[in-house]
């Protein structure tokens, strides 16, 4: 999970980018639609393409502005997504999960993937991610 302000956890992320995927603008314009079975985020790329990243299906979703992400110390690449390599968040997702379910296995081919950009940080963990490009609407 990334580091929060207050947050007692000053680990750094082990962020590695997803080549494949372009790197995004600096002023992204964000778009984040969430339902039960997927979560859709799109951007536009730094050569002004739109890219549509779909994350189904996903286990959690985090949001966090600017003003409360310590990017400083975060190890995250800026305007690229990344998966977080030995992950904090996932092994609390799988705490919780053995609570209400011991069998389920799901959460181990999950992956956490995050987002920073000029407005902050979108972090998802989720089994698959695919991305598009789509056209832009004149």
């Amino acid at each position: 999970m990334t580091e929060s302000a207050g947050d007692e956890n000053d680990r750094i992320m082990n962020a590695i980018p997803i080549e494949r995927i372009p790197k995004f603008h600096s002023v992204p314009l964000m778009r984040l639609r969430a339902d039960l079975r997927r979560v859709t985020l799109s951007a536009d790329s730094e050569k002004k393409q739109r890219v549509c990243l779909q994350f189904s299906p996903y286990q959690a979703i985090k949001v966090t502005t600017e003003d409360c992400f310590v990017f400083a110390k975060s190890g995250v690449i800026p305007f690229r997504l990344c998966v977080i390599q030995d992950s904090s968040w996932i092994p609390q997702l799988k705490k919780a999960l053995k609570k209400v379910d011991h069998d389920a296995t799901f959460l181990e081919n999950a992956k956490h993937f995050i987002l920073f950009a000029t407005d902050g940080a979108v972090e998802v963990v989720a089994t698959r991610m695919t991305f598009r490009m789509i056209k832009k609407r004149d």
